[in-house]
């Protein structure tokens, strides 16, 4: 799959397997998923310290991918479309 076409599923694998956590419980319309404790320094005032998924069809791909380059760095970015 390329990095613009992955699945909610697929999506949530490969944050975990990048070491993000889920923060919430399934109340709003999406899930937040908080970083590796190694990035919490990484984090910039004004900026949400997590990275939100929403709940049915994913149509924010690039927005996730996004996000994560924000939060953590290329180098997680590029983690999380190989385990994709």
């Amino acid at each position: 799959m390329g990095k613009d076409d992955f699945t909610r599923n697929e999506c949530i694998r490969a944050l975990e397997a990048i070491g993000f956590r889920k923060k919430n419980v399934r109340r709003g319309k999406h899930d937040k998923y908080i970083p590796p404790d190694r990035f919490k320094g990484m984090l910039r005032a004004g900026r949400r310290p997590f990275i939100m998924v929403p709940h049915g069809e994913l149509h924010v791909q690039r927005e996730i991918v996004k996000e994560i380059r924000i939060l953590c760095g290329e180098e997680l970015a590029q983690e999380f479309l190989e385990k994709i």
